[in-house]
C-alpha cells in the first residue's frame, strides 16, 4: 500500500490491484494428461479455490451442467472472514459443485470483490466461468507466488498456470477446402495453439520423429 498526500487528506492506494497479471490454466495437465486429471484435478480446484480465496471476500458459483433432479443451482454472497471459515465454506461450495453436476469442469465460479455479484468483468480473481479451458486467475505476482508454493505442499506441478499471452502459435499448412475459400474473397487463418507446457511435448515429439 502507498500513501498520496493531497491537501489534508491521504489517499491510500493499492498498487497490488494495478499489477494483476492474467494467469491461464496449462492444458497439457488439465487436458492432456489422463493421470493428472484422475488424481489432481479436483485436489488442484480445492487447492486453488481455497488460497486464491484468502484474498477475496465475495463468491458467485452457478452449476452449469447440473442433475436433472436439482432445481437450486445457484449460490452467490459474501465470504466468511475468518480463514478456517472461509477455506470450510469454499471446501462446501465446491463440494456442492461436484456432487450436483453432471460434468465435473462445467461450473461457474468467481471469487473476488464486490463486484463479482454484478459486473463479472472486474476483480475477480479465481475466474472460472465455463469449462476448464475458459478458467483465469487474475494475481498480483506475489499472490501468484504464493499459491505456487501451496501448489508444491500438496504435490501439485508449480506450472499449472502460466502468464496469458506465453502461448505458442503454429500456422499450418491450408488444405484445398480453405484455399478455395479464400479464392472467393474469405480469410482464412490456419493455425493451431500450444500452450507452454504443450509445445514442450510437441518439440520433443519431432526429435524423437527426426531420430
Amino acid at each position: 500500500m502507498v500513501k498520496y498526500l493531497y491537501g489534508d487528506m491521504v489517499v491510500h492506494l493499492l498498487m497490488d490491484n494495478l499489477k494483476l497479471v492474467s494467469y491461464s490454466p496449462e492444458l497439457y495437465y488439465f487436458f492432456d494428461s489422463k493421470e493428472f486429471k484422475e488424481k489432481n484435478y479436483k485436489k488442484s480446484i480445492f487447492v486453488i479455490a481455497k488460497t486464491v480465496g484468502q484474498w477475496c471476500d465475495y463468491y458467485s458459483a452457478k452449476l452449469l451442467s447440473p442433475h436433472k433432479e436439482v432445481t437450486d443451482t445457484k449460490k452467490e454472497g459474501k465470504l466468511p472472514s475468518d480463514k478456517k471459515e472461509k477455506d470450510i465454506f469454499i471446501q462446501n461450495i465446491i463440494e456442492w459443485i461436484f456432487d450436483k453436476s453432471d460434468l465435473e469442469d462445467m461450473f461457474l465460479l468467481f471469487l473476488g470483490g464486490k463486484s463479482v455479484l454484478t459486473d463479472k468483468s472486474t476483480s475477480v480473481k479465481f475466474d472460472h466461468h465455463d469449462d476448464t479451458c475458459c478458467w483465469a486467475l487474475n494475481l498480483a505476482p506475489n499472490e501468484f507466488e504464493i499459491l505456487q508454493k501451496e501448489w508444491s505442499k500438496n504435490g501439485l506441478p508449480k506450472d499449472m498456470f502460466y502468464p496469458e499471452g506465453k502461448e505458442k502459435r503454429v500456422v499450418q499448412k491450408k488444405g484445398r477446402f480453405s484455399r478455395a475459400l479464400e479464392s472467393v474473397g474469405f480469410t482464412i487463418e490456419n493455425s493451431k495453439i500450444y500452450t507452454p507446457k504443450q509445445w514442450q511435448a510437441e518439440l520433443k515429439k519431432k526429435q524423437h520423429g527426426s531420430k
